[in-house]
This record gives structure tokens, sequence and C-alpha cells, in this order.
């Protein structure tokens, strides 16, 4: 082989080394990215987890608070209930003593 033909080698070889740092260069710079984009991802992820753990305990609250409230709710209907109830037992017993006296009396 010649000089030349030596010289025309290394100068491919060269270029090709060279186009090879280039697209590893590339490849690298990719990498980079991706590894910055799956720290975000993380951060995404935990932040939705703990985002899904605080919408739970605020939906068990609001559940708690419904029930509590339904409760509330009802308790001035049983409270009229008892009422009605008394009055009527009143009325009853009144006339049961009024029929009684008057069967008595005679």
């Amino acid at each position: 082989m010649s000089e030349d033909t030596h010289s025309g080698a290394n100068v491919d070889l060269i270029q090709t080394v060279a186009r090879l740092e280039e697209k590893i260069e590339g490849m690298f710079k990719r990498m980079d990215e991706q590894q910055r984009l799956s720290a975000i991802i993380y951060e995404n992820s935990s932040s939705y987890k703990l985002l899904t753990e605080r919408i739970e305990h605020v939906l068990t609250c609001q559940g708690n608070m419904r029930q509590e409230i339904d409760e509330l709710r009802l308790k001035p209907g049983k409270r009229w209930d008892n009422v009605i109830d008394r009055v009527i037992t009143a009325l009853v017993s009144a006339a049961v003593g009024f029929l009684f006296a008057r069967i008595s009396g005679n």
C-alpha cells in the first residue's frame, strides 16, 4: 500500500470516529432528557398518590358528616313523635279516668 492509501484510510477512519462520537453525544443527551422526564414522572406520581389519599380522607369525612346531619335532622321529628305520643296517652288516660269516674259515681 502506498502512503496515499494509508492517509486516505486514516481520514476515513477519523471521519467515522467523529460521526460515531456525534451519535454517542446525541444518545447521552437523549438519555439525560429521559432521566429528567423520569424524575418528573416520579414526582408527579408521588403527588397524585398523596392527593388521592387526601381526597379519600375528605370523602370519608364527608360521609361521616352526612350521617351526622341526617341524625340531627331526624331528632326534631323524633321529639314531635314523643310529644304526640304523650298527648295521646294523656287524652286517653283522661277519657278512661272520666269514664271510670262516671261509672263509679253511679
